[in-house]
Order: structure tokens, then C-alpha cells, then sequence
């Protein structure tokens, strides 16, 4: 099992089939631009190159967009996990197959399964997918580990409490931002935040040593987090709870990068700019330093909320 059987003719055959692949017109990419494995496939992940590709309004090949969407997806929920970037593209990969597949099938299957198979995987996902994409991630030895549906549902379903915490605490700080002097004497602070989420009358705050736990997790990705939750969708839920899902894609969601990357930038600049940890701004800036910002808020603070940071900071 495993051994090529002898079929000179065929395998001849096959090969010229091979060469007539490359003769289609292959997707030009810029010159310098880092590969899909360099950026989304190593443990440290890069995701300036990641936002240069997907804000790039020029096409791609097959895949592409899709599956670098989907490493920043798990990106911004999950930095520091790489299993989970690899389950979040392993989906990714999963879908696109199965979409090409059933395209093909569709067309060609009545003529030969067999045809639409191949249509399905050389022709439509094509040789640069397969490639820059289906090869660096592993092929179906990896496929077979990662990119389950049930598993990447549920990655962040104990998840949601922490994040509800994370999103009033950065409201806090906006709120200290938008009314108060960038130069005066009051500025948002991280530890004050903490301390006053921690006093409002919600039950769905945590204790304070888990969202200390959840900050370190997240904190490089806050700006693009916060800015997730402003942005509405359809279904009256937010991008944050489809990247919390799992189910945000490019093909629905990318058209909405532009804005969630120029409310980010506003973020970096509006609230983590002026607090003390320097760090902290200059990790999520990063990959945002060309983007224009857009001016946004979130009304996440009930009156009472409001009050009790008001007292915290006239301390």
C-alpha cells in the first residue's frame, strides 16, 4: 500500500496534465510580499503582512484572502495560540475544498466523478492553492487533525464572560478619553479599569484575577477587539461575536476590514495612546501605522456604570 503502480502510459499522461496546469494564468503577486505559510503558519505570527494582504484591493489567487482572513480571525481572539490559528485555517481549507468540490461536482459529475474531482482541485482551487496553501499547512495529515467545525465553535464559548469584562473595562477608558484633556492630569489606566469594573452591580463580571489572566491573553489585540464590538451586523449580533463563533469569513466579513482596521487605528490612538504602559499602544499600532483612523464610540456603560467611574477617577 502506498506504492505507485506501474502505468508508464498514465503517469505520462498525468505529467503532461501537470504542465498544462501552469499554463493558465497564475495570480501575480507583489514582489517581497511574504507567503501564506511565512505569515500564518509559524509560531510567531506576523500579522502586519497579514492586514497589508487582506486590505490590498487587488484580487488573489484561490484562497488566499480566505485563509489569511482566517488566521487573523483567531489572531485577534487568541494571539498567543497557535493551535488554534492552525484549527481556524484548517477550517478554512476544509470549506474552500468542499465549495470547489460541489461547484465541480456540479458541472462535471454527471460526465465522470472522476472528472469533476480533478476539476475541483487542479482547476478551480488550482495549482497556486494548492501549493502556497494546501502544501505548507500539512496536506491531509494536518487537515486530519485540525479544522474541525464542533471544536473551533466552541473554543471561546467559556470564553464570553471574560470578554464582556475586557469590552467594560476599555469602555471605562474610552469614556475617561473622550472626557478628558489628552495633556491634563487624568489619564485611562489599565489597573484603575480593573478596579472599577470590579465595583459595577453586574453579574457577568469576573473576578479579578481572571481578568488579569484574559488581559495578558489579549491586550496586544485590545484595539482590534474593541473595534469588532462596534461594528453591526445583519443579524443585529457584532463582528466580535463572529469571531467568537468562529464564523466570520472573508467572504461575508472581509468587505468590513477596511472599517474595522480604521476603528482600530482611532482606538490606538484615542484611548491607548495616552496610558501608561507604552507597550501596550505600540503593540496593536503596529500593523496599523498606514491606516487611516475613523472615529467611533460604544455605548457599553449604564448610567450607574458611569457614576462609579466618574468617583474612581475624581479620587
Amino acid at each position: 500500500m502506498g506504492e505507485i503502480p506501474e502505468h508508464d502510459d498514465l503517469i505520462e499522461q498525468v505529467k503532461l496534465f501537470s504542465e498544462s496546469l501552469y499554463v493558465q494564468k497564475l495570480v501575480e503577486r507583489p514582489d517581497g510580499e511574504r507567503s501564506f505559510g511565512e505569515v500564518s503558519l509559524r509560531d510567531t505570527y506576523r500579522p502586519k503582512d497579514a492586514v497589508a494582504l487582506l486590505l490590498d484591493p487587488a484580487p488573489s489567487f484561490f484562497g488566499h484572502k480566505e485563509t489569511m482572513f482566517a488566521g487573523f480571525a483567531s489572531w485577534v481572539i487568541a494571539p498567543n495560540e497557535a493551535q488554534i490559528r492552525l484549527e481556524f485555517i484548517g477550517l478554512c481549507i476544509k470549506e474552500l475544498l468542499a465549495k470547489a468540490e460541489e461547484t465541480a461536482q456540479k458541472q462535471f459529475g454527471k460526465t465522470s466523478i472522476l472528472l469533476g474531482d480533478l476539476i475541483a482541485r487542479y482547476v478551480i482551487a488550482g495549482p497556486q492553492f494548492l501549493e502556497q496553501i494546501y502544501t505548507p499547512f500539512g496536506g491531509m495529515e494536518i487537515l486530519s487533525a485540525f479544522g474541525s467545525r464542533n471544536t473551533a465553535e466552541y473554543f471561546f464559548g467559556d470564553e464570553r464572560k471574560s470578554f464582556y469584562t475586557i469590552k467594560k473595562m476599555m469602555a471605562s477608558c474610552e469614556y475617561i478619553a473622550s472626557n478628558t484633556p489628552a495633556d491634563g492630569p487624568v489619564q485611562p489606566s489599565v489597573n484603575k479599569a480593573v478596579a472599577i469594573v470590579r465595583t459595577f452591580i453586574d453579574p457577568q463580571i469576573m473576578s479579578r484575577a481572571s481578568i488579569y489572566a484574559r488581559w495578558a491573553e489579549c491586550k496586544d489585540t485590545i484595539a482590534w477587539i474593541y473595534a469588532a464590538e462596534s461594528i453591526k451586523l445583519k443579524s443585529g449580533s457584532t463582528l466580535l461575536d463572529a469571531l467568537l463563533a468562529a464564523n466570520a469569513t472573508y467572504s461575508e466579513h472581509g468587505k468590513l476590514l477596511q472599517k474595522w482596521a480604521r476603528r482600530a487605528k482611532f482606538f490606538c490612538e484615542h484611548v491607548l495612546r495616552r496610558m501608561p504602559d507604552t507597550d501596550l499602544y505600540d503593540a496593536n499600532i503596529r500593523p496599523l501605522r498606514k491606516v487611516e483612523r475613523e472615529q467611533f464610540s460604544l455605548d457599553l456603560l449604564t448610567l450607574s456604570d458611569i457614576s462609579f467611574v466618574e468617583k474612581a477617577y475624581s479620587r
